[in-house]
């Protein structure tokens, strides 16, 4: 599929194109037989791709991936050649008339080590000299393969200490000598600026590639146009999740026996090789594969040699990162050293990776120089080194305290104690992932406050080292007082209307402050107050509010630099159950209270459409959906969210927008079902007295007490309101659904019928144990450019949370509040005073670390 793309973007359709993507097909026998039909194409002469001929499919190396790659090509039309072939090869088939079988047939060839490179001295090839020497040899495969190959297939084993396959210079000389024919580089090993260097991210399976233009250096989400179509998806298994599951249980269920038999460590020979293969230390070493740990340890042994002078200052400098695997702490090493800068390790925490999971590690480097200002420099060098190795992932501060114990013999602070104190309110579903940002990732000192000693109980499990206290926040604000006074930072998780009397104790005690809510009236008022005392309250900072904002102005920033014109802006986001957990009538569930998803629907709205004005009432809103597309597989609809016309002024475009709207996603058929249910009066929150009680009660008996006695009742209550038989289908299919109409579903009474159902729903809509949430968020920026021409650029956030774990929505307003509070605490925002995250000194290094947490927006262009 990725090779027709591509050249239908060169605008020649071929047979390629009849193959969809392969999450598309239930089975591999299903896709097998998409294949083989494109074969049979080929094979009448119609494949389509004369112009490209002929095309060439290299393939490195001969391990199983590179296998698993030749059976599928091996069912296409194709004739295998040699490296040393291809330009003989390229001749022939120029001088051919069109109608040769030689321009209709594929063309492949396996690249082995030898084609790649050469011994620098000439000497002739061997294996084992260049496996323990490759510093001997230079690349070649830039000059005999390369030229020749239509589409790469990498499929081979690197790291540092070989040349790469293909560099950027290498590609780019082959752009500007004309002798550049590669269309697609198809980089199953997916690993990143590796031996492709120009392999600069990796790809989703929904959005599996991006250009390379070699001459510029750019990358595109926009196929067209001159380069190199670059695919590197790191989870192509899961695109077939059943078969692989089933082949790789079948695989090892064989060697369970002998695995469970198997108990003398000093003999590793009775193990099937393949599990002996995957044993990490046997007997206290580490076994031949994995050799490369000993590393780590090389890193420490080097700096003993740079011990410091304790006459001369010192600073200490913490990296944290992937730091082994991507090579970087030896560089940093290099970087020091060549400075003449003294250092050692003062302390090191690696976290080995796990399987697909990269796990962060960090060392503390104490540094000594005699020069002037040369540790500064140094630290904006490793800054600077840290951003050209990507990889990594790294961070670089600069702390105060080593965790060493120092020459009085008392131990210095651990880098939590050294960590500025946080207060985190409120511990419910979105306190997990803020605390695993905060005390996890970024080592943060965490107190954490709950009125429910279940959930507090829950999160020490999880998370030993934060701090606990049982408090009641309205009934004891006087303890909450005592905390704010000792935290340097506070982050509200508490419901809104709590959170101006918290931001009055930061006010009063000097603690900065972090919500994730709008920011209100009495909030605001506060802005003058917390900047004249240097305080930074920063709101909004969730998903919506909070990744919205940051993305939006993000795009709209680089639009209006560009010299672009903002005329249309809609931003819709929502949060859903994942398309094989939308199993019920309303296509929607809860993972915390109904009540907010409920009163939301009777919001009136406004939004800017065509340069008018458009105003719904609350008792409307409901039945102003409109069916949209995100994703095409997905049948969602959108309501209008409130009023949308102050984010023309927050976002800098009200003068020149024609259409400012903000939408909530819901699937669809959610908005006419919960339409109909309101207008029985299930949403209304009045008292009822028999609702108010301690006696049974069964909701055909709620529904009587309203003057529905029956099912038909019903009917007839929602046609005497103007509703259309579909309507009133959808609404009697979900009461029925949620057992309304039988005597055996009870009430719990919460006063009112609103409340009442919301418990009900809390009891048939909630998330099931292998059941997961999605979150959705799509800007589409409608721009105009000098001589009239027209743009449309869309980013699109898709994300789900973790079967059994995490939800995504608690994840994105968790992590997104974490990262705000780690910012301030980093001193990365200068602004004081009410905050919200519009600006680019907060929202460029948040999108930064949310893309590191996985929060990617993915950008088109129209």
């Amino acid at each position: 599929r990725d090779r027709g793309e591509r050249l239908l973007s060169l605008g020649h359709s071929t047979s390629f194109l009849n193959v969809g993507p392969c999450y598309s097909y239930p089975s591999f026998d299903h896709v097998f037989k998409a294949i083989d039909g494109v074969g049979q194409t080929i094979k009448t002469g119609n494949g389509g791709f004369d112009h490209f001929a002929p095309l060439v499919f290299t393939f490195t190396g001969k391990g199983k991936v590179a296998q698993g790659a030749l059976e599928v090509f091996s069912r296409l039309p194709h004739t295998m050649v040699e490296c040393s072939d291809l330009p003989t090869l390229m001749e022939e088939v120029k001088k051919a008339p069109p109608s040769s079988a030689s321009r209709r047939t594929l063309y492949g060839c396996i690249a082995l080590q030898k084609d790649m490179v050469e011994h620098s001295q000439g000497l002739a090839w061997e294996n084992q000299d260049y496996n323990e020497h490759p510093e001997l040899f230079r690349p070649v495969f830039h000059q005999r393969v390369a030229p020749y190959t239509s589409v790469l297939v990498n499929c081979m084993y690197w790291d540092q200490r070989f040349p790469r396959l293909i560099t950027n210079d290498q590609i780019k000389d082959l752009q500007q000598s004309k002798q550049l024919r590669m269309l697609l580089d198809v980089d199953l090993t997916c690993d990143i600026e590796g031996s492709v260097e120009f392999l600069s991210h990796s790809t989703k399976i929904e959005k599996p590639f991006y250009m390379y233009n070699p001459a510029t250096g750019q990358y595109s989400d926009n196929l067209d146009g001159e380069g190199v179509v670059m695919m590197g998806v790191d989870i192509l298994p899961s695109e077939l999740p059943r078969e692989a599951s089933q082949h790789f249980g079948d695989i090892l269920v064989d060697f369970i026996p002998n695995i469970i038999n198997h108990c003398d460590p000093s003999d590793m020979g009775n193990l099937p090789r393949e599990i002996a293969a995957a044993c990490i230390t046997n007997n206290g070493s580490l076994t031949p594969r994995f050799q490369y740990i000993s590393e780590m340890r090389r890193a420490m042994e080097r700096t003993a040699k740079v011990e410091s002078k304790p006459a001369i200052p010192h600073r200490n400098i913490l990296v944290k990162g992937h730091l082994f695997d991507s090579g970087l702490i030896n560089k940093v090493f290099d970087l020091l050293e060549a400075k003449g800068i003294a250092f050692k390790v003062v302390e090191i925490d690696v976290v080995p990776n796990a399987g697909a999971r990269k796990n962060e590690s960090e060392v503390v480097l104490q540094c000594e120089s005699e020069t002037p200002n040369a540790i500064s420099d140094a630290i904006e060098e490793i800054k600077q080194l840290a951003r050209l190795v990507p990889l990594a992932h790294a961070s670089v501060v600069e702390v105060q305290h080593p965790h060493k114990p120092t020459k009085t013999g008392k131990e210095a602070p651990s880098l939590a104690e050294m960590s500025q104190h946080v207060l985190v309110l409120g511990a419910g579903l979105v306190s997990a992932p803020l605390l695993d940002f905060l005390v996890n990732k970024c080592s943060r000192q965490v107190v954490l406050v709950s009125a429910v000693q279940k959930e507090l109980d829950r999160a020490k499990q999880r998370f030993p080292a934060i701090s606990t206290r049982l408090i009641n926040v309205t009934n004891e604000m006087d303890k909450v007082e005592a905390l704010v006074k000792q935290s340097q930072l506070t982050v509200s998780l508490l419901p809104a209307p709590l959170h101006p009397p918290i931001a009055t104790l930061c006010l009063k005690h000097n603690s900065h402050l972090v919500t994730s809510s709008y920011t209100s009236p009495q909030m605001r008022a506060m802005g003058e107050q917390a900047a004249a005392k240097d305080l930074i309250f920063l709101n909004e900072m969730g998903l919506d509010p909070g990744m919205d904002h940051m993305s939006a102005m993000k795009k709209i920033d680089e639009l209006i630099a560009a010299g672009g014109v903002i005329r249309g802006f809609r931003s819709v986001c929502g949060g859903l159950p994942a398309p094989e957990a939308a199993n019920n009538p309303l296509g929607y569930k809860f993972s915390w209270s109904p009540r907010g998803v409920l009163t939301a629907s009777k919001n009136s709205a406004t939004f800017l459409r065509n340069s008018k004005v458009i105003s719904i009432p609350g008792q409307n809103l409901l039945n102003s959906s409109e069916p949209i597309e995100i994703i095409p597989s997905l049948s969602l609809e959108c309501l209008p969210n409130r009023d949308s016309l102050p984010y023309g002024e927050l976002y800098g475009i009200s003068q020149t927008a024609h259409s400012v709207f903000r939408g909530t996603l819901r699937y669809k058929g959610f908005s006419k079902t919960l339409y109909a249910l309101s207008r029985l009066g299930l949403l209304d929150d009045s008292p009822v007295a028999a609702l108010g009680d301690s006696s049974t009660m069964s909701w055909p008996q709620v529904l009587n007490s309203i003057g529905l006695g029956s099912k038909a009742d019903v009917q007839q209550a929602l046609a005497k309101q103007g509703l259309t038989p579909d309507e009133i289908k959808l609404g009697l299919n979900c009461l029925g659904w949620l057992g309304v109409f039988d005597p055996a579903t009870s009430v719990t009474k919460r006063g009112n019928v609103m409340d009442s159902f919301c418990a009900l729903l809390e009891q048939r809509l909630c998330y099931t144990p292998g059941e997961r949430d999605m979150v959705l968020m799509q800007h589409v920026f409608e721009v105009e450019f000098p001589q009239q021409r027209n743009e449309t650029h869309i980013s699109t956030l898709i994300g789900y949370g973790d079967v059994n774990g995490d939800t995504a929505m608690s994840k994105t307003v968790g992590v997104t509040a974490a990262i705000g509070a780690e910012l301030i605490l980093q001193s990365r925002i200068k602004a004081r005073g009410v905050v919200v995250p519009t600006s680019r000194e907060v929202y460029e290094p948040a999108l930064d670390l949310l893309k590191r947490e996985g929060w990617d927006f993915t950008e088109d262009k129209l």
